[in-house]
């Protein structure tokens, strides 16, 4: 199928993807570009990113996760593309931001039901052996329906089954967890992991393995933004110890 420009809204354009919005339908068209060699490569060795988009919604799905219908895929050697039902919401950092910017009333309390019903999501999804690819706060959009708040899951064409459970849990983790200090405290992160822990059964103290571990390295990171101390521990083996044998083996 042909796409005439004219029916579609750029939403954001990067190097090698493209989305935007229709005019009239309520639809996303997503175009990759395969403008490297390693993802023509990937593609011919059958990794299309327009397939795996629709395979990781899919997937998420079945799992009784909320994610974007796909409901066309057009696939290519140099760009490929899919449609997909519109999402409207807002993401977790944004809200946040505005939260805490617009001193909204019970702020803390709205932050710590949204951070647990959060830890609650992502131990369901890791608990069915899911891990998203790039679980950064705005890819995880929240919206009111019928009285409650929803969460959907987007960008997944990198959404997927993992063998290295461990780390890619810490991933999942230290990726939600990149939000500024001033934003969400450390008690809003404990309660996001008691909830993550509970979901998955594991113990007090692979729970605090988990958080220590993932804040870790989320400090290292926001210290080169020049962001505030998250937490004042070293990381040490922390990193070392979340991949033995018991651990990987549990997930």
């Amino acid at each position: 199928m042909a796409y005439d420009p004219s029916d579609w809204e750029l939403v954001r354009s990067r190097d090698n993807v493209l989305v935007a919005k229709h005019k009239t339908d309520a639809s996303y068209l997503k175009i990759f570009h395969a403008n490297k060699l390693r993802h023509q490569l990937a593609y011919f060795l059958g990794h299309s990113r327009a397939k795996k988009a629709a395979a990781g919604s899919a997937m998420l799905m079945n799992a009784g996760i909320k994610a974007p219908a796909i409901t066309e895929i057009k696939d290519g050697c140099c760009i490929a593309s899919i449609v997909m039902d519109a999402v409207e919401g807002i993401g977790v950092y944004d809200y946040v931001m505005w939260l805490t910017q617009e001193k909204k009333e019970n702020a803390e309390s709205q932050k710590k039901a949204l951070f647990s019903a959060l830890g609650e999501l992502i131990a369901k999804m890791h608990q069915r052996g899911i891990f998203h690819g790039d679980l950064r706060p705005n890819n995880l959009l929240l919206a009111s329906e019928n009285g409650k708040v929803t969460c959907t899951l987007i960008d997944n064409d990198r959404t997927r089954k993992a063998f290295r459970k461990g780390r890619e849990s810490i991933r999942n983790l230290m990726q939600l967890m990149m939000i500024r200090n001033d934003y969400i405290s450390d008690e809003i992160r404990g309660y996001f992991f008691e909830a993550y822990g509970n979901g998955l059964e594991l113990t007090p103290d692979t729970i605090k393995m988990f958080q220590e571990g993932s804040l870790a390295i989320v400090q290292q990171r926001l210290n080169k933004l020049g962001a505030q101390t998250i937490v004042d521990i070293e990381k040490s083996d922390l990193y070392d110890k979340i991949y033995d044998s018991t651990l990987r083996s549990f997930l």
